[in-house]
């Protein structure tokens, strides 16, 4: 370990246009981690089959040609987004938006989209995907505080070539993570991702508050029916109230089409948003 340590320092320092992969035996994640931090783009199992290999060098090489193909001159500048989704009630397709937001914009533009799950007690989101992430939010947040660079070894990839981070499985392990803690690793996040979907709990918790305070776009999400609306109205009151004004606001009607409720121009009128 000590010269896998060495030489992929050592290749770092002296040859910055390279690639380092490596390759060991049921690498650990605190191993992984140091190698990372040392300049290692990944680590992988020594067994992985012919097929497995290449799906996952193939995200290796593209950022490689991304990073050493193009000048900085020469690269088109990408806007960058953090995306809250947000609603005060639960059931109204919240995650579904969310998720099937972030497919959309991975489908685009591959590996560039981070799906992160701030639901603490009940996200949902990978097993919609139909993922079963190894680890989770609280799992970065613990690398944040130590060494940033190694964030992206925490996220799940999905087909789409998105990546998901989930919450915390424990729901006492959810309770006790930091807000300061977790606004430094979302923050850290967005520095690595062009663009951040944050699915988020119903209500406005602590978690939410701080999706919505670095977002650059809130989505609010709302159905037809009267006490959805009126609890959609209410929390824009709220934000207006405690100075979330700046970010970018879009109104999403779902099931627009039911037989019951408001119609979608009496929705605008009541919210006092058009409908995206």
């Amino acid at each position: 370990r000590d010269v896998t340590r060495y030489v992929v320092a050592d290749v770092d320092r002296r040859f910055r246009a390279t690639t380092t992969v490596v390759m060991m035996q049921d690498p650990s994640v605190d191993v992984s981690m140091d190698l990372l931090r040392l300049g290692a783009r990944e680590v992988l199992p020594a067994d992985l089959s012919p097929s497995q290999l290449v799906a996952k060098l193939e995200p290796v090489f593209d950022l490689a040609r991304d990073r050493h193909g193009v000048s900085a001159e020469e690269a088109p500048a990408l806007r960058r987004r953090v995306i809250a989704v947000v609603s005060p009630k639960g059931g109204t397709g919240k995650t579904t938006i969310a998720t099937n937001l972030a497919v959309g914009l991975a489908r685009r533009l591959p590996k560039q989209v981070l799906l992160l799950d701030l639901d603490l007690q009940f996200g949902d989101c990978a097993s919609a995907l139909g993922l079963k992430p190894e680890h989770s939010l609280f799992d970065a947040i613990q690398a944040t505080n130590h060494e940033r660079s190694a964030l992206k070894v925490f996220l799940a990839p999905h087909d789409s070539g998105l990546v998901v981070l989930p919450p915390p499985e424990d729901i006492g392990v959810a309770d006790s993570i930091d807000n300061d803690d977790l606004k430094s690793t979302v923050s850290a996040l967005a520095e690595e991702f062009p663009f951040v979907v944050i699915d988020t709990g119903a209500g406005i918790d602590s978690a939410t508050l701080v999706a919505m305070q670095l977002a650059t776009d809130l989505l609010f999400v709302t159905t037809t029916d009267v006490p959805a609306i009126l609890a959609i109205r209410r929390q824009i009151e709220v934000l207006d109230q405690v100075g979330f004004t700046s970010q970018r606001r879009s109104l999403v009607l779902n099931r627009s089409n039911a037989k019951v409720g408001l119609s979608p121009d009496d929705v605008e009128s009541s919210i006092g948003m058009e409908i995206k």
